[in-house]
């Protein structure tokens, strides 16, 4: 899975995937239970994730597309759109250049394109501990918490 482009409109979150990307290695989610509950701790870093390298560069244009119509549907009720990048785990998750450059770009174009406000949680500190994961691209019940208290102070900064 690609960084998660999230489309946070009111009340409503729609994660989008704006490629479709070629994983090489294997997935790691050994230690943790389905809801992402249980902690691990830095010493089990190695045995939990290995290394994902991503490597399509190839964007989803469907999925731009739908994007496209979810933000002009939004915007023609009045309603602001937010547009982020969730975290990912960093110490594992890499992408070639040529793939973050095409997502960065798709990523600035839409930006622009609809004079949105975007927040790229890509590389936060939070993405530097292993504690906060359920697997390298998913946030357990510990991350979740502290990514809402992070993105929320976002949103009441946003509005000082």
């Amino acid at each position: 899975m690609f960084p998660l482009l999230g489309l946070l409109c009111n009340s409503n979150f729609w994660p989008l995937i704006l490629n479709t990307p070629t994983l090489r290695s294997g997935a790691g989610d050994r230690g943790f239970d389905k809801y992402g509950t249980i902690y691990l701790n830095e010493g089990t870093e190695e045995g939990v994730f290995k290394p994902h390298n991503y490597s399509n560069s190839k964007m989803n244009g469907k999925t731009i597309k739908y994007l496209q119509k979810m933000i002009a549907l939004a915007k023609n009720n009045g309603t602001e759109v937010i547009l982020f990048t969730s975290p990912v785990y960093n110490k594992v998750v890499s992408f070639d250049q040529r793939t973050l450059s095409n997502y960065k770009n798709a990523v600035d174009r839409i930006v622009s394109e609809n004079s949105l406000i975007y927040y790229d949680f890509e590389h936060h500190v939070l993405c530097d501990s292993i504690v906060n994961f359920y697997d390298v691209t998913h946030l357990n019940k510990r991350g979740a918490i502290a990514f809402s208290r992070i993105f929320s102070d976002s949103l009441i900064a946003m509005n000082e």
